[in-house]
């Protein structure tokens, strides 16, 4: 029997503790923000129970990694959630679901999943939110911390980019995000004189 309760307190302390203090964006508060934004998209898109529960863990566990490096941490962060999530009542097939959708959080993944879709749309949901420029500037601080400096100019080039190649895979999302996410689009061209 699932106890994500438990594991949500137990890694969220693990979060609190072991995180680099550098990770003004990947921190606590993202992943509580991503399991929020996963459990109100999987609501609209009809998911419930079990499943639910599941996807609610993979967004637990999506940035786990950050414990241990900096680049390249979902296949850290699946390793963790199989090592984990049995002590929290999971089972095999569960923990595999809850791999995958570690893995799916990777840049340039395609999701393939109906569940692995709404954790990719929950992971990139400030996109289209009000508080887009607000969390904007806390990964170009946790860049710079991590010795990837940039300026303005090509801070907002790259923004634009990754704005422009970026899509939200569920219907909710698109519903709910992307005219914000347009508007930013225009907003940066604008200010870059594009």
């Amino acid at each position: 029997m699932i106890n994500y309760s438990t594991a949500e307190r137990y890694v969220l302390d693990l979060l609190s503790r072991e995180l680099s203090p550098k990770l003004f964006y990947h921190n606590v508060s993202h992943t509580v923000d991503v399991i929020t934004a996963a459990e109100h998209l999987a609501q609209m898109e009809g998911i419930a129970g079990d499943l639910l529960l599941l996807l609610k863990t993979g967004a637990l566990f999506h940035d786990t990694g950050f414990i241990k490096q900096y680049g390249i941490n979902e296949p850290i962060g699946a390793r963790m959630a199989f090592a984990m999530l049995p002590g929290f009542g999971y089972a095999r097939q569960e923990v595999h679901i809850v791999e995958k959708l570690v893995l799916a959080t990777q840049p340039h993944h395609i999701p393939k999943t109906k569940l692995e879709k709404i954790i990719r749309d929950a992971d990139h949901d400030n996109l289209g939110r009000e508080d887009f420029y607000i969390k904007t500037e806390l990964l170009r601080q946790e860049l710079a911390a991590h010795s990837v400096p940039h300026t303005q100019r090509e801070w907002f080039t790259g923004v634009l980019s990754f704005l422009k190649r970026h899509q939200y895979w569920t219907h909710t999302a698109v519903e709910l995000r992307q005219g914000r996410k347009e508007q930013y689009i225009k907003e940066i061209e604008d200010l870059l004189g594009q």
